[in-house]
Order: structure tokens, then C-alpha cells, then sequence
């Protein structure tokens, strides 16, 4: 499955929040320095949609707030 994923960074909480059946905003109260905010986005995800974090993949976007991300279920 493909999903598109905004990511709003620096928040005061953390959450996922579905727009639609393919678009999600995630908030991350991460910074984008050392792939912190790519870790959090995947481990949120992987709560979110009940699978393990290996099934989870930044294929597009891992330098920007938008992203493709491919789970496996």
C-alpha cells in the first residue's frame, strides 16, 4: 500500500492524522538533523497501521516534508 505522507515537524505532540484513504499528516516532535524525524515518522506509522517498522519504507521524499511511504502488510 501507498500512502502520501506530510510531515509537520517540531510539534508539541506527536500523532498521525488520516485526510483521506491515501494522505496522512504526521507530527513529529523531532528535528530533521541525523534521520530523527525520518525514525519517528516510520515508528509512528508502524503504531499506527500495526505492523513492524522493517514493513515500513521512505520510497520518495526522505530530504522533504512530503513523502511516498510503501507499507507492507
Amino acid at each position: 500500500m501507498k500512502i502520501l505522507v506530510a510531515v509537520k515537524l517540531k510539534s508539541r505532540q506527536s500523532g498521525v492524522e488520516k485526510i483521506s484513504e491515501t494522505h496522512y499528516i504526521v507530527k513529529t516532535s523531532k528535528e530533521a538533523k541525523d534521520n530523527k524525524a525520518n525514525i519517528d515518522v516510520v515508528d509512528q506509522l508502524a503504531k499506527y497501521f500495526k505492523v513492524p517498522k522493517a514493513n515500513i519504507e521512505i520510497s520518495v521524499g526522505k530530504t522533504t516534508k512530503h513523502k511516498i511511504i510503501n507499507i507492507q502488510k
